[in-house]
């Protein structure tokens, strides 16, 4: 018994010891972007939910909870990889279903920072130069623009 327990909290230290690089997040990112990210993925989410329940399983009870609460940095829960690619997977369906909405410059900002934060900046470029060259009136035009 007290050999499963001791397995188990390595396993936990270790994975929460092994944070890769790309979730690396400064207190600016975290209490600024990624909160609003979050927030418009809980919104979208919310209305999917609203539309479709498939078996009474949702998509929000099967993310990884061990790595979600595994991540934080100053008092704040800092994503996880898992966290940020369902974030760009729920942006991206937001501008499919509404490619005219009033978000989708503030959508495509925010997948771009999310790329950003995965370590992939060749996918991030290309969301902020589609904001440079598609969304001149928007607020995230210079934004995007300073990231180029």
């Amino acid at each position: 018994m007290k050999i499963s327990i001791l397995a188990g909290f390595m396993f936990a230290a270790n994975v929460f010891a092994q944070a890769p690089d790309s979730t690396t997040v400064d207190d600016d990112w975290l209490n600024t972007v990624w909160t609003q990210v979050d927030d418009m993925v809980q919104e979208e989410d919310f209305k999917t939910q609203e539309i479709v329940t498939v078996a009474g399983v949702r998509g929000a009870e099967a993310e990884d909870n061990i790595l979600d609460k595994l991540y934080y940095k100053g008092g704040k829960r800092a994503p996880s990889q898992s966290k940020l690619l369902k974030a760009i997977q729920t942006l991206q369906k937001a501008i499919s279903d509404n490619p005219k909405g009033e978000n989708v410059s503030k959508q495509k900002y925010f997948i771009a920072q999310c790329y950003e934060k995965l370590g992939k900046p060749e996918e991030a470029k290309k969301f902020y130069e589609n904001i440079v060259k598609n969304h001149k009136n928007s607020p995230y035009f210079a934004k995007s623009g300073e990231k180029l």
